[in-house]
């Protein structure tokens, strides 16, 4: 993702220049040290997750407490969901 908290670049988004200008930028922050670990990297991107997941359930309880109770079945999943997230990485059979 570019600097900024941009949307990431995609693939198909680019052309061959643009596809070229990406990893020599990615090469160059290689070369001077501007690398995080991959482990940092998937535990953002799991907490980034865990708090999507939790604002969408803040939006469904109240939406739901608009429209009336939701069914159980409705909680099971929103809490099957999180606790999916929360799960490591190495340990979620879902990857």
């Amino acid at each position: 993702m570019s600097k900024g908290n941009k949307k990431p670049v995609t693939l198909d988004s680019l052309s061959d220049k643009g596809f070229n200008v990406e990893i020599e930028k990615g090469y160059t922050d290689m070369k001077e040290g501007n690398v995080r670990p991959a482990s940092d990297v998937f535990a953002d991107l799991q907490k980034n997750s865990v708090n999507a997941i939790r604002n969408a359930q803040k939006a469904f309880d109240g939406v739901a407490e608009k429209l009336g109770n939701p069914g159980e079945d409705e909680i099971n999943l929103g809490l099957t969901t999180l606790d999916m997230v929360k799960t490591p990485i190495s340990e979620n059979p879902c990857t």
